[in-house]
């Protein structure tokens, strides 16, 4: 065994970890003022994006 990953296996790590990268490059720091969380609504359409690239369908929710 040489420890080498199955080219599958090391590639749905490799999408994992550009996903998670990608995502925590967006700043949705939460400060209370309305101007300055558009981070938040960044975030949420880069994972829908995501989730449609795969056949999800998603709908926002905003509070």
């Amino acid at each position: 065994m040489t420890g080498e990953l199955p080219p599958t296996t090391a590639q749905a790590e490799d999408e994992a970890v550009t996903f998670t990268s990608e995502l925590i490059r967006i700043d949705t720091t939460n400060t209370g003022d309305p101007a300055t969380v558009v981070g938040e609504r960044a975030a949420a359409e880069y994972v829908a994006e995501k989730l449609a690239e795969v056949g999800y369908e998603t709908t926002y929710v905003e509070s």
